[in-house]
């Protein structure tokens, strides 16, 4: 899934120059090669397309528990 929303308001670092912030959600375990590895990623993709530098670019990964997220009138857990 992916939202992205345009001309939102953020302050950042005590400014309002342009910013971006991620929340990555994962139903498993995400290890700390592979955030690390997203982290540089989609960090020079937004700073490329979007022209927001790196060091204003916040990620959040979290891991998700199955049982907590549900489709199609399910859970995964």
């Amino acid at each position: 899934m992916t939202a992205f929303e345009a001309e939102v308001s953020m302050t950042f670092a005590g400014t309002t120059d342009p910013v971006c912030y991620i929340e990555i959600k994962s139903i498993g375990t995400m290890k700390p090669n592979q955030t690390e590895a997203m982290s540089q990623d989609f960090c020079q993709q937004i700073n490329q397309t979007l022209g927001v530098p790196e060091n204003r670019i916040y990620i959040e990964f979290a891991d998700a528990k199955g049982a907590m997220w549900g489709w199609d009138s399910k859970t995964f857990g």
